[in-house]
C-alpha cells in the first residue's frame, strides 16, 4: 500500500465538503432532548396518586435525606460506625491427591495401546502409559513417575 502525502495535504479540514454527521446528530439531540424531558415531566404529573408516583417521591425523599446527612457537620459524628471486624482464617489448603485419596475412582476403558499404572497401591494415583513398552522400560518409567509424583499428583 502506497500512501501519497502530497495528495493528502491538498485537502484541508476546513475546506472539506463532506457532512459531519456527528455535528448534525448533536444539534438534533439538543432540540429533541428538551422536548422529551418536558414530555416525561407531563407523564409523571399525569400519574398522580399512582403507586409509581408514590415510589418516585419516596425515593426522592430518601435521596434528599442522604444529601442532608452528607452536608451535616462532620464533627458531630464522633461515634464509631457499627462495623464488626471480620478475621479470616487463611490456612485454607487444598488437599492434593497424595494427601487425600479419591474414594470412588472410575477408570475408563482404553484402546489396546494404552494402559493404567498405579503409583500407589491399592489402585491410587492412576497414570496412563503405553502398553507397548518393554517390561524394563515400563519399570523404569514407573520408578521415575513415583519419584516425581508430587509434581503432578
Amino acid at each position: 500500500m502506497i500512501f501519497n502525502i502530497d495528495s493528502t495535504m491538498k485537502h484541508s479540514y476546513s475546506n472539506d465538503d463532506t457532512c459531519f454527521s456527528i455535528d448534525v446528530i448533536d444539534e438534533i439531540l439538543e432540540k429533541d432532548f428538551d422536548n422529551l424531558l418536558d414530555e416525561g415531566i407531563k407523564i409523571l404529573h399525569s400519574m398522580e396518586g399512582t403507586p409509581l408516583e408514590q415510589e418516585i417521591f419516596f425515593e426522592f425523599d430518601e435521596v434528599m435525606a442522604m444529601i442532608a446527612d452528607e452536608n451535616s457537620d462532620p464533627e458531630s459524628d464522633t461515634e464509631e460506625p457499627p462495623f464488626e471486624k471480620i478475621t479470616m482464617n487463611t490456612n485454607y489448603k487444598i488437599k492434593t491427591s497424595l494427601e487425600e485419596h479419591p474414594t470412588d475412582l472410575e477408570l475408563k476403558p482404553f484402546p489396546d495401546n494404552l494402559e493404567y499404572v498405579f503409583l500407589e497401591e491399592p489402585s491410587f494415583l492412576p497414570v496412563i502409559i503405553s502398553s507397548q513398552l518393554s517390561k524394563k522400560k515400563k519399570n523404569k518409567l514407573i520408578s521415575v513417575l513415583k519419584k516425581h509424583k508430587q509434581a503432578f499428583a
